[in-house]
């Protein structure tokens, strides 16, 4: 059995299942050149020791499209500053929400985490062809053929 690994030092473990992942910002309220309102990307400054140093202000989560998945999660190691800083504004984000995306200390508790919730359904899952849903129709081998040599002009 392999040996858990330790946490890294002050980060988390973030998962996301959303079929492309997603780049998270932290964001400051400003003003435009034109004086309109908006949230625009910032860089967070962090004092250490007396000692002046940056945290990012993006990150890119994996998600199911990762190299590695585990049921149906990207895995993704965060700044725990940054991700308190992130999820403390986007509580009520509709993937965080729906459980899309959440984080845990480690990474076997992500893992396991991951695996238990692997049958959790937010929406955002690819649809079967040959079963599309409700009011929707599976198109026929037919329609297929005619739309690939359509393609290939």
């Amino acid at each position: 059995m392999a040996e858990p690994t330790k946490p890294a030092r002050n980060t988390v473990w973030v998962e996301c299942n959303l079929p492309n992942g997603i780049a998270l910002y932290l964001e400051r309220e400003g003003y435009s050149p034109t004086g309109h309102k908006i949230k625009a990307p910032v860089e967070a400054f962090v004092v250490d020791g007396g000692r002046v140093k940056t945290t990012p202000n993006v990150v890119r989560l994996n998600g199911a499209n990762a190299a590695r998945v585990i049921g149906g999660y990207g895995l993704t190691e965060v700044p725990a500053d940054f991700w308190e800083a992130w999820i403390s504004t986007h509580r009520d984000f509709a993937p965080v929400v729906l459980g899309a995306i959440k984080a845990q200390s480690t990474r076997e508790r992500a893992a396991a985490q991951a695996l238990d919730e692997e049958k959790l359904r937010t929406g955002f899952e690819r649809i079967d062809p040959k079963n599309p849903g409700k009011g929707l129709n599976p198109v026929s081998e037919e329609e297929q053929k005619a739309a690939a040599a359509m393609a290939s002009f």
